[in-house]
């Protein structure tokens, strides 16, 4: 175990991630230069699965949820709705 986990409790509850901001990380990591990280260690990331994860996976996926983080999320398809600020004078 490294220094970085040494003090964490194996029984507190950890909040999971949100959803999409895991599947933005997956898009981001894919798009990386590298290897891509196995589906097992991103199950095992993710809290969906138990096991040991390679530091150099842990990094990538580490960087790419930080990324995902930060990227604004997507903006759901659909009509925009029509500013109603503009009035033409001439039709008073």
């Amino acid at each position: 175990m490294c220094d970085a986990c040494e003090d964490w409790d194996a029984r507190e509850k950890r909040e999971p991630g949100s959803h999409d901001v895991a599947l933005r990380a997956r898009a981001i990591e894919r798009a990386m230069p590298g290897d891509a990280v196995p589906d097992a260690a991103w199950r095992i990331a993710l809290g969906e699965a138990t096991g040991a994860i390679a530091w150099a996976d842990q990094l990538r996926i580490m960087t790419a949820m930080q990324a995902a983080a930060r990227a604004p999320a997507p903006q759901p398809f659909g009509r925009r709705r029509r500013s109603a600020s503009f009035a033409c004078a001439a039709a008073v």
